[in-house]
Parts: C-alpha cells; structure tokens; sequence
C-alpha cells in the first residue's frame, strides 16, 4: 500500500474541502491495522462469510495474506447455534468453528494457535447470513510476533512440555500456604490464641529458552499442628526447575494457655 503523513483535519478545512485529501490518505493509513482480517457478510449475502486481507509477524516472516471467503456455513436444524471464524497463527488460514444448538448457545473455545476473528449467530430457518449476525472479535496480538497459544495448569509436581510451537513462556507460581497454630485446652479462666498460617509467596517471569522438560514440583500447604498449643507448619516450596520458586507461607504460632487478658506484639 502507499505511504501518507498522517494529519489532524480541522472543521473549516472540511468544509471548505481542503482536508478531504488529508482524511483520505489517514484512512488509507488506518486501513492497514484496522481492516485486517475484519469480518463481514458476503455480497449478496450468503451462507458464507468474508474476511478482509490481513498480515502478521510470524517465525521470522511476515505473512501476507489476501480476503478470504469461508466455507459454507449450514443453518441450525432445531435450536439456534453460534459458531466462531478463527485464522490459523502461522498461515492466516480461515476455518469455521460449528458451535453446539442450544437453547442459550456459546461459541466453541478457541484452539490453541488459532486467532478469533468473529462469532457468527445461526438461527433455525435463517440462510443467508447478514452483518446483523456476525460480531467482530479480533484481537491484534499475532501482529505484534506471537500470540497465546496454550495453557498449562499444574496442581502435583510434573515435567513441563511446551505446545508444538511456543517460542516463550509466562510461568506464575504460587508456594503452599502454612498451616495454623493450635490452641491449647484452657480451664474456664484461661485463654488461648493461635494465628493463621502465611500465605505462600507469588513469582511470575517470562522464559525464552530453556524450558523444555523443566520439572515442576508444587509446594504443599503445611500439615496440620499435631497437638495442643503447637505451632503449625510452612507451606513448601514451589519450583520450575532452578529457573523460578515461589517459597512457602510461614507456619502459624500456637499458644499455651493464659490467664486474661492475652496480648500478642
């Protein structure tokens, strides 16, 4: 595409028609970004959808990739249905995700290394599908390099492996709480007082090598206190690896019994 200065037109210079040149290349400009891969009806409209040509920056290249007419798209046969038109992060293929009938129908979950780009509302007896049905979700993240395609949750120690793909990784952790303290039995003029257990401490960090088959071990939340006016436990450690560790929340202090009034500092 051709290249403009992007400028600000004033209300006197539209109305004496000097600033449509200016507003002409700015649209020029912002079709770059804003008309990428946007979703719309067909001409006349159809069973299918339209997506305008688009480009991102992936593995090193930058990819091109012109309008798109996706396939046809059937109506529903007894409830009304959403689907979702997502394109693929590494080709800017097209594809449509048939959702599930329903009475209050969801769109099908994004795959990972797929991009949304709009869901689309399929109602019993409707054939051709119109701008009224189709809502634009796109979100720009493959322009800038990469995008997330893939989330891995880890509840018990295990070995990390990345989605076919990951260039980078954002690992969070969390460490295992701390148990509490244990009160002791008191007679009827004695009290006895214990504090919880310490939450276990949070570390975040993004990765761009050297994760794979890191192994993860999820620190537990500290055992119980055994007895009467003990102390609880720590929490444990939680690592990836040596990379990144998120220590234990510190154990809860229990408490002998006292006479009143009972003062902690």
């Amino acid at each position: 595409m051709s290249v403009h200065t992007f400028g600000q037109a004033t209300f006197s210079d539209v109305t004496s028609g000097g600033a449509l040149p200016t507003i002409a290349g700015n649209i020029d400009v912002m079709s770059r970004v804003v008309a990428a891969f946007a979703p719309h009806q067909t001409r006349p409209p159809s069973t299918r959808i339209e997506i305008d040509a688009g480009s991102f920056f992936s593995d090193g290249l930058l990819l091109e990739v012109p309008c798109q007419l996706s396939d046809p798209i059937p109506p529903p046969k007894t409830l009304s249905r959403v689907d979702r038109a997502v394109v693929n992060i590494k080709t800017g293929r097209l594809t449509i995700l048939v959702g599930i009938e329903a009475a209050n129908p969801s769109p099908p979950d994004i795959p990972s290394g797929w991009i949304p780009v709009a869901q689309i509302l399929r109602r019993v007896g409707q054939l051709a599908i119109d701008d009224l049905h189709i809502t634009d979700e796109r979100c720009f993240i493959a322009s800038a390099g990469g995008g997330l395609i893939g989330v891995q949750s880890f509840t018990r120690s295990a070995t990390y492996l990345p989605t076919s793909g990951t260039k980078r990784i954002y690992v969070r952790l969390v460490g295992g709480g701390g148990s509490g303290g244990n009160c002791s039995a008191t007679s009827g003029s004695e009290v006895s007082c214990a504090s919880g257990g310490g939450a276990g401490s949070y570390a975040e960090a993004v990765l761009d090598a050297g994760f794979n088959g890191v192994e993860i071990e999820v620190g537990k939340g500290g055992a119980s206190s055994s007895s009467n006016g003990l102390s609880g436990n720590a929490g444990g450690t939680t690592r990836f690896g040596d990379l990144i560790l998120a220590p234990g929340g510190t154990a809860g202090n229990g408490s002998a019994p006292y006479p009143p009034p009972l003062l902690w500092d």
